[in-house]
């Protein structure tokens, strides 16, 4: 995933939308590779913080920390 791909999660996380499973898993796998800058992480960890994630959230993170 590109940073810019990672930005356009990011605000739809921020907005307070969910995730699919393949969108958390690819912005997962985008942090875990050390694509995601260390700003847009914090504002990731912070959006997330204001909600419970989804199953399908938790199916994705868990799915692309698996896969490495």
């Amino acid at each position: 995933m590109s940073v810019d791909l990672f930005l356009d999660t990011l605000a739809h996380v921020e907005d307070g939308r969910t995730l699919s499973r393949p969108q958390a898993a690819a912005a997962m796998r985008a942090i875990m590779d050390g694509h995601v800058p260390e700003d847009h992480l914090a504002r990731w960890l912070g959006a997330l913080a204001l909600r419970v994630p989804t199953s399908q959230e938790l199916l994705g993170f868990v799915a692309a920390a698996m896969s490495k």
